[in-house]
């Protein structure tokens, strides 16, 4: 049976019209005989919460140990919370605009950022 480690998990939240949906982000690296390459990651898409309760769906997955980013719109930054870290700003497009990222950009601009 292959092992593998797991980097901390990341929910990227989405807003499309009027509803957030989530990303779940994490990189798996095999560990053990024959070492393998790390790969990102990603869940589908799932759910949707109204854009008047986002700050609820931001604690529910911050109490369950994800990092959560998402674009707050006040500000036009996008931002990391979490328990561990507390709330700091995330890079990325100041527009809000998010794309699915490679494994480098995800270990360059998620991970190694804390």
């Amino acid at each position: 049976m292959q092992r593998f480690t797991r980097s901390r998990t990341f929910a990227v939240l989405i807003r499309e019209q009027g509803l957030y949906g989530a990303y779940m982000l994490y990189r798996k690296t095999p560990v053990g005989e024959g070492d393998g390459k790390p790969e990102l990651i990603d869940t589908v898409k799932r759910g949707f919460w109204p854009a008047d309760k986002v700050d609820d769906l931001i604690d529910i997955l911050k109490l369950g140990g994800l990092t959560v980013r998402y674009f707050d719109y006040t500000e036009k930054l996008w931002m990391d919370h979490s328990i561990q870290y507390g709330l700091v700003p995330a890079p990325g497009a100041r527009d809000g605009s998010w794309s699915f990222p490679s494994l480098e950009s995800f270990e360059r601009d998620y991970i190694d950022r804390i």
